[in-house]
């Protein structure tokens, strides 16, 4: 839109209620600022935010990313826009054995376009959606068009482990996630912290980036599975050791670029790096909900654990080139994005605006 002369498009970064400290929208605010996006709008917090800054700013279309509506303030909410034409394009694929708490809540309702990643997205509204998916237009997946563009990209943060006169002999990057069985279940760090410690001092030859959930912290202290103390000593011990890296960073494809294969135990990641076509290694918490019919195929293409030993025991298996999945990974990679095609993600967006909203002209 940013190159289009039809478009004028307004970033407004909202406060978000996520996290508690007020990191995400300071990162979302930091990070556009970095790219230097023109036409930001911004307030401190909720407050700041004037009554009729819809009625002010008076969009033609307002895109949304998340159907959360607790999670923003009560002006950014549905039930304010629902008079407006509100696009909706997804934070992230809808991977998980779950049914309407993705499909049918008051923004997929009142949505004047839901932007579908898939054909398997457009028939899940079709079941679910109260108004079905007569506002659905599948256009593929905008996220990893960035993150295909972001990986052929010549420019690249450095991988942050250095250490003088050492080529490692692996590059790994950790991934833990934050739901815990009370909710979709994938989490496994609480109970194998100690196990991943052990792993990062025995292989100083590894480098390890850890990069957690931004939630994981609050999940565990706030759900009784870890003591603060428990946690951070955890990360000041890793911290400590040469070999790895602590990222909490807005940008992570670099770390997707540079590293070599990935430890995770769910969810986005999981699939985001297999356009990588590098090895994945999941570990399973065995209480998750799992994943739904369309993309429980995919698990085919990681290598499946259930213990940091077993980690290890993979890791040298593909050191010792016995990687049995990269058939799979490479096949499975080009059906989750195919950079091929005649338009990208962002472009049938651009031609469906064109066409609903000028005509297309």
């Amino acid at each position: 839109m940013l190159n289009d002369k039809d478009f004028i498009p307004i970033l407004f970064i909202i406060p978000s209620r996520y996290s508690e400290d007020g990191g995400f929208e300071n990162k979302s605010l930091n990070y556009f600022q970095t790219k230097q996006y023109t036409n930001i709008l911004y307030f401190e917090n909720e407050e700041a935010i004037p009554d009729n800054i819809i009625e002010m700013l008076n969009p033609d279309v307002i895109f949304r990313q998340a159907p959360w509506e607790h999670l923003v303030p009560s002006i950014f909410r549905t039930e304010q826009l629902k008079q407006r034409r509100i696009c909706y394009i997804p934070y992230a694929i809808h991977t998980l054995n779950t049914e309407e708490v993705f499909y049918n809540q008051k923004l997929h309702n009142y949505a004047w376009r839901l932007y579908s990643d898939s054909q398997h997205l457009h028939e899940c509204y079709g079941s679910y959606n109260l108004v079905k998916n007569y506002n659905s237009v599948v256009v593929g997946n905008t996220k990893f068009e960035y993150i295909d563009n972001q990986l052929n990209s010549t420019e690249h943060l450095p991988w942050p482990v250095s250490i003088d006169n050492r080529i490692p002999k692996l590059k790994i990057l950790w991934c833990p996630h934050h739901s815990l069985e009370t909710w979709l279940g994938f989490a496994t760090f609480h109970k194998n912290y100690m196990d991943i410690l052990e792993f990062a001092v025995a292989h100083p030859e590894y480098d390890i980036v850890f990069r957690p959930h931004p939630a994981m912290k609050t999940a565990l202290i706030t759900n009784n599975k870890m003591t603060l103390s428990e946690y951070d000593g955890f990360f000041s011990k890793l911290a400590q050791l040469p070999n790895c890296y602590i990222d909490a960073g807005a940008e992570y494809i670099h770390l997707f670029h540079h590293s070599d294969l990935l430890v995770a135990d769910g969810i986005a990641f999981l699939f985001e790096y297999l356009l990588t076509k590098k090895p994945i290694i999941r570990i399973d918490s065995q209480q998750s909900v799992g994943f739904n019919s369309y993309y429980a195929k995919f698990q085919q293409a990681w290598y499946v654990v259930n213990s940091i030993d077993a980690v290890g025991n993979v890791i040298l298996d593909i050191l010792n080139n016995s990687d049995d999945l990269e058939s799979k990974r490479n096949s499975f990679s080009q059906e989750l994005y195919n950079a091929s095609i005649e338009l990208l993600p962002s472009d049938k967006i651009i031609a469906d605006l064109k066409e609903s909203l000028l005509g297309g002209n």
